[in-house]
């Protein structure tokens, strides 16, 4: 009876424990021989989902212009025709930066703008005043209220450590976000084609308006992807944004893409003095990429470790006559992102699995799950499923079915009072009978008396 409630009380957790297993996930974090001067950072092998660096990536900072970013989601989102919707600045969104030295893209009052060339200003300079001429048209009238729309949007993604107060990121010490909500915000924008351009373009000519007479050129921020004589550049760099704030130093999210490997890599609060309080020569926030993508490209290579159905282990089944066990096998293949030195065989599996199941079982059946570890670090885990069916024995089942039902505790109460009262009723039945010897007996002795 213990066995049995034993089985029946891991089948519960099992099957339990199955409505959180994922599918094929990456987990992984790498340490560097280097130290890189950003407070926090979060890079991922986009390929894999491979998080391959991480720092302080849960600490809460501040976002600064990579705000931007997510004020151009809405607005890719809620805006159809990006040429033919032409936006009047109106002269209230210039209020709050009078007096303060913020980046523009020289867009003026009562200026007439396509959405499209707001979105190049807004991400290509990081203009402020874009921002909030996007934010007044989307909310008709209301930044407060596009403002919403963004925290919505943020928790939708899942940045659920993000709060905008702006549109631009100027410093507001209730304006926070993480480096691993960033990426989960970038990731999100990657995702919307225009986005991927627009952040992706070094320069940009902006169109004659009402209020500039010719056209001119408005270039990013980030000088990594810059080729025209710039120390920085950085081949196969793309966008996507950067920030800046006297608070905490520089911001920086990009992504590479070289010889079949994709990154991106997010850093936040990079320093602009040193220990000593003396300004450093360059920007830090550019060295720590270019160290990290250096890294990553040189160090990493992708690696089969798992095939599709390949079998990983066996596990008792119970109620059948066709067989004992059943196979269980990986759902699919597993390339990883290993060190280039790393062999697949160093790869770690822990399989979690119930010490039986029972039939009936379904080819496919979700039965365990697999996760795979290099050292300390989780780099994959996966569902396990059976490769075959396997088909119940119904004598067995129904035997089964007598004996679980004959261990109940209820019963088992139940047989014990009946065995008792068929004990009792025997006893009694017994002294019955002899009672009625001993009369019988009796009688028939009195009557040889007479």
């Amino acid at each position: 009876m213990k066995n049995i409630k034993r089985v029946i009380a891991l089948t519960i957790i099992f099957i339990i424990s199955l409505t959180e297993l994922g599918s094929f996930k990456a987990e992984a974090a790498f340490k560097t021989p280097f130290e890189i001067i950003s407070n926090s950072a979060y890079m991922v092998n986009t390929d894999t989902g491979t998080v391959v660096y991480e720092k302080n990536a849960q600490q809460k900072t501040y976002p600064a212009s990579l705000t931007k970013i997510m004020t151009a989601i809405i607005a890719l989102e809620n805006v159809k025709d990006l040429e033919g919707t032409v936006v009047t600045a109106p002269g209230y969104v210039y209020d709050e930066f009078v007096g303060l030295n913020v980046s523009t893209a020289d867009i003026r009052r009562g200026e007439e703008v396509r959405m499209i060339d707001l979105l190049y200003a807004m991400i290509l300079p990081s203009a402020n005043e874009a921002s909030n001429i996007v934010a007044d048209y989307i909310g008709k009238g209301s930044i407060p209220d596009f403002v919403a729309i963004m925290n919505a949007k943020a928790k939708e993604i899942g940045a659920v450590n993000t709060h905008f107060i702006n549109t631009h990121g100027l410093f507001d010490e209730n304006q926070t976000t993480t480096a691993y909500d960033m990426y989960l915000i970038a990731e999100y924008a990657l995702s919307i084609p225009m986005f991927e351009k627009i952040s992706s373009t070094p320069s940009y000519l902006m169109p004659a308006t009402n209020k500039h007479a010719q056209e001119r050129y408005v270039v990013h921020t980030n000088s990594l992807l810059r080729s025209h004589g710039d120390k920085y550049y950085y081949k196969d760099m793309k966008g996507v944004k950067t920030g800046s704030l006297p608070e905490i130093g520089k911001n920086l999210i990009s992504t590479v893409s070289r010889n079949g490997y994709n990154y991106m890599l997010v850093t936040i609060g990079a320093s602009t003095k040193d220990k000593d309080g003396k300004p450093y020569d360059g920007n830090k926030s550019y060295d720590d990429a270019i160290a990290l993508y250096d890294w990553a490209l040189v160090n990493f290579s992708q690696q089969k470790i798992l095939k599709e159905n390949e079998t990983i282990d066996e596990i008792p089944v119970t109620l059948s006559s066709q067989q004992d066990y059943v196979t269980l096998v990986a759902t699919k293949d597993i390339v990883a992102l290993l060190p280039k030195d790393v062999e697949p065989s160093a790869v770690q599996r822990t399989i979690t699995v119930p010490k039986n199941v029972v039939s009936p079982i379904k080819k496919g059946d979700v039965l365990g799950k697999l996760e795979l570890k290099l050292a300390d670090n989780v780099i994959a885990t996966l569902e396990l499923i059976a490769k075959e069916d396997v088909q119940r024995n119904e004598v067995l089942y129904i035997l089964d079915i007598i004996k679980r039902f004959l261990s109940k505790p209820s019963v088992i109460i139940l047989l014990v009072i009946l065995f008792l009262l068929i004990f009792l009723y025997s006893l009694i039945s017994l002294r019955y009978k002899k009672i009625q010897r001993k009369r019988a007996m009796r009688l028939r002795n009195n009557i040889r008396n007479h």
